[in-house]
């Protein structure tokens, strides 16, 4: 960090903006290096404006004013929301955390453990800060308000969960309808630019473009008939769904439709798309990759299995190369501008960057390819544009169970905005003495979103 946080073991302050955030604008942390505009506000509502070009005012002179209206503005808002980020250290590994990164940090005689209050202090404000700038990566590019917990062992998204069965990582963690509170806050790049795409009633005009990854997945699809007058009455990935009987079957399936598709189709990744036709209960995933899990049926509740569940079979050799050949070639031609001009650049997850590299390496053109100088960083080019790495494969496969993991943005980093608040929370570094334990905390605002649809171009298992 830039600055040194000076006190004794306790503080309180309200200059998060200084303390925890300045690294954000100064880019030493991961988020500029990944493409992100960064963007420190005091307010908790955000409205990000653009103009249009002016063009097409030249013409033949004439007497009189027949100029046009100057450049047409439009905006998009980004709602912020409070967010905290907690830790605590107990006695027994309080010296490999927190003093050991002192140590590391520390000059003259704090090498030889004679360490002041504040520069032990500044160690923990440094280890919270790191780790609020890699969580609002994660939570920039993956969160989702209606992402679920995914059983890490089966890869099902448990609609409805205890507490005993959500402590993969933490166990304070609450479960709460399936819920998964890391990823609950706001909906980043992702979770917007799917459900940009997805949105069948957004007009074409305000669409996301999109190239597809084929890597053998598939929608799983499913039927549960209703028969004999009979509830409809089953568990859906550990949940139980449960509708009264109607005046007839089609009746008992419509209102099954009516009174769950909503709850089912807010899942993130793992959204379910339920339809009826009759009688007949459809349940499809919405993405590709991802599984149902029907279970406990009652009589005259007829499972049947349309689609199975197809996961990804990885990707073949070179294809990451053509994904991205293919992309600059169909993107719209604002992204094309910024692929001429050299203002574009390709995010892509961990297998698609390693598959692009095994191809420039088989034809020994990685050296050449790596040369071009980006913000200090030496950085793969194809066809021009950059490329990055986008790195959060890891948390799809351990947090979203593996659906959808390969994916690739073509778009200029400037139209990715991360935007934080800190002026109205704090951090505070504290010990308690009930528990014997050192414990830090702060508190912000936080919001994430592609600033305009027709500068980003993406390509993913859709």
């Amino acid at each position: 960090m830039s600055n040194t946080v000076e006190g004794s073991r306790l503080y309180k302050g309200n200059d998060n903006d200084r303390v925890i955030f300045q690294g954000l604008e100064e880019g030493d942390n991961d988020l500029f290096a990944h493409g992100f505009r960064v963007i420190i506000t005091n307010e908790t509502t955000l409205t990000m404006n653009w103009w249009k070009a002016v063009i097409k005012r030249i013409r033949a002179y004439s007497s009189g004013f027949d100029g046009g209206k100057n450049s047409k503005r439009t905006h998009k808002v980004m709602n912020l929301v409070e967010v905290k980020r907690e830790s605590e250290f107990e006695e027994h590994d309080y010296y490999d955390t927190v003093f050991f990164r002192a140590r590391q940090d520390a000059q003259g005689g704090a090498r030889n453990n004679k360490m002041t209050g504040g520069q032990l202090l500044q160690a923990e404000m440094k280890l919270l800060a790191e780790s609020v700038q890699h969580d609002v990566f994660m939570i920039g590019f993956c969160g989702h308000e209606g992402k679920p917990h995914v059983d890490a062992a089966t890869g099902v998204a448990e609609f409805h969960t205890t507490d005993a069965d959500y402590n993969d990582d933490n166990d304070k963690l609450p479960a709460t309808f399936g819920n998964d509170v890391r990823y609950n806050m706001v909906n980043g790049f992702w979770a917007q630019l799917f459900d940009n795409v997805k949105d069948l009633g957004l007009a074409a005009k305000f669409r996301v473009t999109t190239s597809d990854i084929a890597v053998g997945s598939d929608y799983m699809n499913l039927s549960v008939t209703i028969s004999g007058g009979a509830d409809a009455n089953f568990d859906i990935n550990g949940k139980n769904y449960t509708v009264a009987a109607g005046a007839s079957d089609a009746d008992t399936a419509a209102a099954f439709v009516a009174t769950f598709s909503t709850e089912l189709s807010n899942r993130a990744l793992h959204s379910i798309l339920a339809t009826n036709v009759g009688a007949v209960i459809t349940l499809k995933t919405e993405f590709k990759g991802a599984k149902i899990v029907v279970a406990n049926e009652i009589a005259n509740n007829t499972l049947a299995i349309v689609t199975a569940y197809t996961p990804s079979t990885g990707l073949a050799v070179d294809q990451a190369h053509g994904v991205c050949i293919d992309m600059i070639d169909t993107a719209p031609r604002e992204v094309t501008k910024l692929v001429a001009k050299g203002k574009a650049v390709f995010l892509m997850t961990d297998s698609l960057y390693k598959n692009l590299q095994k191809t420039f390496r088989s034809v020994g053109e990685l050296e050449s390819m790596t040369r071009r100088n980006i913000d200090g960083v030496d950085v793969t080019m194809i066809e021009g544009v950059a490329i990055r790495l986008q790195d959060i494969e890891q948390y799809i496969d351990d947090d979203f169970g593996g659906v959808n993991k390969h994916r690739i943005m073509l778009t200029t980093p400037d139209n990715l905005v991360i935007a934080a608040n800190a002026t109205k929370g704090k951090s505070k570094v504290w010990h308690n003495e009930d528990e014997n334990t050192n414990r830090t905390r702060t508190q912000f605002w936080m919001g994430a979103d592609f600033a305009q649809h027709n500068l980003i171009h993406i390509a993913a298992e859709l």
